[in-house]
């Protein structure tokens, strides 16, 4: 019998596919007859749900909950307008209502929805859809929604790779700095921190 083999999937930025080649090798491996064990490290799960599958996945978040919600007196949700963009809304409704249902003593509130429009790839008429669709969750569940959309610059993935604010990155276009401080403000008095007007 061959020793078991342990393999990482393992890049520090999102979106490069480590999901994807994780569950599909896992599926492949599976499929050969070779005994797979998936280890899922992510915080978001996003390997748990790509192999356990909607339903599955749904059952298993409804019945553990989120440590992250015992840290957080509020919530904000990032949402970016594109397809498939609620899919994780009413999950998260669903996990909110049940964990302030088990414990009454800790008050968890969504503060709102904030669109994130970092990518100037999507399709003019698919965000304007996939925006319809949020604003209809978000009215459904009560939440609200920050008025600033951030979107697309390139001044964001620079302020990242300098490690500083917006406002002090290199080229920033003013209506971007202005615009997100604008967002700060809300989000500050929508979580009690700022009084209105300031």
């Amino acid at each position: 019998m061959k020793m078991p083999v342990a393999l990482s999937l393992i890049n520090m930025k999102g979106g490069v596919g480590k999901t994807t080649i994780a569950s599909q090798l896992a599926r492949a491996a599976a499929a050969d007859g070779l005994r797979v064990l998936a280890v899922d490290l992510d915080p978001q799960s996003n390997l748990s749900h790509a192999i356990m599958g909607p339903e599955d996945y749904r059952n298993h978040i409804e019945n553990n909950t989120d440590v992250a919600y015992f840290a957080s007196r509020y919530v904000i949700v990032p949402v970016k307008p594109e397809y498939m963009a609620t899919i994780g809304l009413p999950l998260l409704a669903r996990s909110v209502e049940r964990f302030c249902g088990q414990n009454a003593d800790h008050r968890l509130d969504i503060a709102g929805l904030v669109l994130n429009d970092q990518s100037e790839y999507i399709d003019n008429r698919e965000k304007k859809t996939a925006l319809l669709e949020v604003r209809e969750v978000a009215e459904k569940y009560g939440w609200h929604m920050f008025g600033y959309r951030i979107p697309y610059s390139r001044s964001y993935p620079q302020a990242a790779r300098t490690a500083t604010r917006l406002a002090r990155t290199p080229y920033a276009h003013g209506n971007r700095v202005v615009g997100f401080d604008g967002l700060k403000n809300e989000i500050l008095r929508a979580v009690g921190i700022r009084e209105d007007g300031k």
